[in-house]
């Protein structure tokens, strides 16, 4: 009887984790949208836990403060690296045809509200910029985590041309984001295509 209690005891400490861990990453996607719709000044503690459909008072559970919150967003909150961990690592040549598509598909003007909407790169790099010191690292700490990603499968996973490709890639979605005119943002991300195309084959060249 007591080691079934034992037992029971074990399951129950451990559901909770799983439970808490699974409340974390549900604030942390509703951070993410909100971030990067609305802007880190725009938003509140409310307005991020009623997207996780959650009372404020579960928050600091999880997060000290509204920064701290920011900062593991930054860190952690990456569709684009999710996009380019999907690849096929079949052979070099597939995923640098995967890593083009992804790229494509994130450059067409078409696509740019919700690229933005859905880039923490992109959409919050003004935001981080203004931020503290351990926002700016886990901007940073975000920032490498999809470069390695992009990395994955070259033999030399420390190219120039592939920070530059992200540089540039994501810029353009900014820049092109913040136009008034459809045609105007439209030929920022035409411009930047090509060139990001080019540098992504270059590193694969190279590798």
């Amino acid at each position: 009887m007591l080691i079934n209690i034992y037992k029971m005891g074990c399951q129950t400490m451990r559901l909770t984790a799983e439970n808490k861990e699974k409340v974390r990453d549900k604030i942390l996607e509703s951070a993410a949208i909100v971030f990067r719709r609305d802007g880190y000044d725009a938003v509140n503690i409310d307005k991020v836990m009623s997207g996780a459909g959650l009372t404020r008072g579960a928050f600091y559970a999880h997060f000290t403060s509204k920064a701290a919150l920011f900062a593991e967003v930054v860190a952690h909150c990456h569709p684009l690296k999710v996009m380019l961990a999907r690849r096929s690592t079949s052979s070099q040549e597939v995923m640098l045809e995967e890593m083009l598509d992804v790229f494509e598909g994130y450059l067409t003007p078409a696509n740019l509200n919700e690229v933005f909407a859905g880039c923490t790169i992109a959409s919050l790099t003004g935001d981080a910029s203004r931020a503290n010191d351990a926002v700016r690292a886990g901007y940073q700490a975000g920032w490498s985590s999809v470069l390695s990603q992009m990395a994955r499968g070259l033999d030399d996973p420390d190219l120039p041309q592939l920070r530059a490709a992200l540089a540039l890639a994501a810029g353009a979605v900014t820049q092109a984001r913040s136009c008034a005119s459809p045609s105007h943002a439209a030929e920022i991300l035409d411009a930047a295509r090509p060139t990001v195309r080019l540098l992504l084959r270059a590193a694969c060249a190279q590798s």
